[in-house]
């Protein structure tokens, strides 16, 4: 029996947002205000004039509304539990809740009660998440995600093979370089404080920073 599709009983008003949601075109133009979000959130500078905090606050008003649009109508041509089906619409959904949170605690800030400016700062820097809804338009970018979630499992497995690694060597170096020391006769290069081989954890994390090449060659020196 041939499956019935989820609009079929959509009224002509639902049906009319759900043929414009569902259009690639559609899609574009979202791209497109995403596009012009970004280069309005990279037009900030420190000490900037109030005409500029003004504008640049009410573009955000502006893509904030826009998106929240976005997310309503792509509701009423899916429904709700069809809308939350899809991992995308959730982080879409996910970015209109922070961004509403931003513009709330700003007034708040400004108006109400005084709160902690780090917070502020930072809700203003999750604003470039709304950048990762260009990956879903990117089926490229998609498919490389994918690739990358599949093999996580296995970074574990590697993970602790180069644990064990530094396990072994670490145990040698205590061993065989433990009992070096820093004298007027033999001064240090790179051995200190930070890095030796006096015993297994200051060994383990010294190794780890060779492995990093951060002045490996003084400590081998």
């Amino acid at each position: 029996s041939l499956q019935v599709p989820y609009y079929q009983n959509y009224s002509k008003t639902r049906k009319a947002i759900h043929d414009v949601v569902m259009n690639k075109y559609f899609d574009l133009v979202v791209a497109g205000i995403i596009f012009l979000n970004v280069i309005t959130m990279a037009l900030e500078y420190y000490l900037m004039p109030q005409v500029m905090i003004d504008i640049l606050t009410y573009f955000n008003y502006a893509f904030t509304a826009v998106f929240i649009l976005e997310a309503i109508f792509k509701i009423i041509a899916l429904g709700l539990k069809q809308y939350f089906k899809d991992g995308w619409n959730q982080l879409d959904i996910t970015i209109v809740i922070l961004s509403i949170a931003g513009i709330v605690m700003e007034e708040m800030e400004s108006d109400i009660i005084p709160i902690n400016p780090t917070i502020i700062r930072i809700m203003r820097v999750l604003r470039i998440a709304r950048v990762l809804k260009l990956l879903k338009m990117a089926k490229g970018i998609r498919a490389l995600l994918e690739t990358v979630f599949l093999a996580l499992p296995q970074v574990g497995n590697l993970g602790l093979l180069f644990f064990l690694l530094f396990f072994i060597f670490a145990a040698l170096g205590v061993e065989l370089f433990g009992r070096l020391d820093c004298t007027e006769d033999n001064p240090c290069e790179g051995l200190g404080r930070h890095a030796s081989f006096k015993h297994f954890f200051i060994a383990f994390l010294t190794l780890f920073r060779i492995a990093t090449g951060d002045n490996w060659n003084g400590i081998m020196k």
